[in-house]
């Protein structure tokens, strides 16, 4: 089995012969793997100028859902934070963007989840979200945590050229009905332990 070209070709047809020499039309061999190359190529906005030092996290919010409706897999990737639990889980941005694309990973913030609630827990700022669709018994929660990319993994401060909130990690949970008392379940079902102020 041939490995995929690095060089992307230009002007190739979907049913073209392949240029990594497999005999394949392109669209069975290497076209895929262009496609997640480029998008992981491609120059996004650059996370300080969508999100700022003084962005609140409801503005954080409202920029993941647009990245979510543009499918910009990079930018999301771009706007995670370099220390925490979800950059540690992929060697690059196109391994992200791979899971994204194989269905391994599903995004936060998508059309179908609504913004429950915010909770400060500095150094973190976690948002719980919701699809709830009464004809199943199942809820579907996500919990997104944010954390400002000028405190490092231990809640320590260090030097950074741009302040302002990261993704820190997310998680999914699908909850039965019967299983929590009100619409928001605690968050100690995502594995999240509350650190009251001292």
């Amino acid at each position: 089995m041939s490995e995929p070209s690095t060089d992307i070709p230009e002007n190739i047809g979907r049913n073209d012969p392949c240029t990594c020499g497999s005999g394949r039309k392109y669209k069975k061999c290497c076209q895929r793997k262009h496609r997640l190359q480029k998008e992981s190529e491609k120059k996004a906005n650059e996370p300080h100028r969508l999100v700022g030092s003084k962005t609140i996290p409801w503005k954080v919010y409202k920029v993941l859902k647009q990245i979510h409706q543009n499918n910009a897999l990079g930018l999301f990737f771009d706007l995670t934070h370099d220390s925490g639990p979800l950059r540690e889980r992929f060697a690059d941005k196109a391994a992200f963007i791979e899971a994204i694309d194989q269905g391994e990973e599903v995004l936060p913030a998508s059309p179908d989840f609504e913004l429950l609630h915010f909770r400060l827990d500095p150094p973190d700022t976690y948002m719980l979200l919701r699809e709830d669709d009464p004809k199943n018994q199942e809820v579907s929660f996500q919990l997104l945590t944010l954390r400002r990319n000028e405190v490092d993994a231990d809640g320590e401060s260090r030097e950074v050229e741009h302040e302002g909130y990261r993704i820190w990690d997310y998680k999914n949970a699908r909850l039965q009905r019967d299983s929590f008392d009100d619409e928001v379940p605690p968050l100690d079902t995502f594995g999240v332990a509350w650190h009251p102020a001292t």
